[in-house]
């Protein structure tokens, strides 16, 4: 059944633990479990996106990492042999949580090689790595670079980031009943949207900035509880950028809803191409218009 964890007037949430820890959380850093940990540049990469957009550094250095995506945490704590809980809330309106435990060496080792890769909580990290290695000196100020395969670095962060800040979804245009996609990443911090903004801006991309623009999602507003709420950003793909940028990340997600979507806008796109009126070369049409069927009878593919 689980742990039950109380609210005010009932139970909140149960926990349950879901995968057992199968390497010791006491481990040393320097045994050699670690050395067999051997992820490309671009897979660190992702984890330091990830981490930049859902993951929690705490003052005591302690780390959280909470997705309502099982398979993504699952991948990480199969790399580290990490024991995972799942949340469940009382709420049928609130989805499963799932979150990793790192023992303390192993968090060591995971901030160490994610480090380089960080933008918004890069400067936590650093003072963490500081304060549990004393003689570590800071050799890469800057992000990416330095010998590193800086577009696979990109990619990878930015697919990270996207699995945990991004959002895509197909929908019908109430005036006309046309299909449109959308996609965009949310923050509370710009830092890591204008970083990726660059990336798309820059070679070998160059996509516009009118099409890759940063705008106010949601502004700041009175809680229950007293407080201020946060400003959010939006990074908003448009235009044809929309597709480009869905296909170009398509290999390197991890999250299964999101990488659904990637697919289904991939075909909106050629659905879109195959079946433009004006267009006087046509192959395959009545096989194109089958496909524009299917999408138009989903009112939503998904909203991450």
């Amino acid at each position: 059944m689980g742990s039950k964890i109380y609210g005010k007037n009932q139970i909140k949430y149960t926990i349950k633990t879901i995968r057992k820890e199968n390497i010791d959380s006491k481990i040393s850093i320097n045994d050699k479990f670690f050395t067999k940990i051997k992820l490309k540049q671009g897979e660190w990469a992702y984890w330091a996106g990830m981490v930049d957009g859902d993951g929690a550094i705490k003052e005591n250095c302690d780390f959280i990492l909470r997705l309502t995506d099982k398979n993504i945490i699952i991948n990480l704590a199969k790399i580290y042999g990490c024991k995972v809980r799942r949340m469940r809330y009382q709420s049928e309106a609130r989805q499963d949580m799932y979150m990793i435990y790192f023992g303390r060496n192993k968090r060591k080792h995971f901030m160490f090689h994610i480090y380089p890769y960080l933008i918004e909580k890069k400067e936590k990290v650093r003072n963490y790595i500081k304060k549990v290695f004393p003689k570590f000196i800071d050799t890469e100020p800057n992000k990416f670079g330095l010998g590193y395969d800086e577009l696979v670095c990109k990619m990878g962060y930015t697919a990270g980031f996207f699995d945990a800040e991004g959002s895509a979804g197909i929908y019908k245009n109430k005036k006309d009943s046309t299909l449109k996609a959308q996609v965009n990443m949310t923050n509370s911090n710009t830092l890591p949207l204008k970083k990726i903004q660059s990336f798309f801006h820059e070679a070998p991309f160059n996509f516009p900035l009118k099409q890759i623009p940063i705008r106010i999602a949601r502004k700041p507003k009175m809680l229950k509880s007293g407080n201020m709420g946060k400003i959010s950003y939006s990074l908003n793909l448009a235009g044809n950028k929309r597709f480009a940028f869905m296909a170009i990340m398509l290999p390197f997600l991890k999250c299964e809803r999101k990488k659904l979507v990637a697919k289904k806008i991939k075909l909106l796109a050629k659905v879109i191409k195959y079946t433009n009126p004006k267009r006087s070369n046509m192959p395959n049409l009545p096989v194109w218009k089958n496909k524009l069927e299917l999408l138009e009878g989903m009112r939503s593919l998904d909203e991450a």
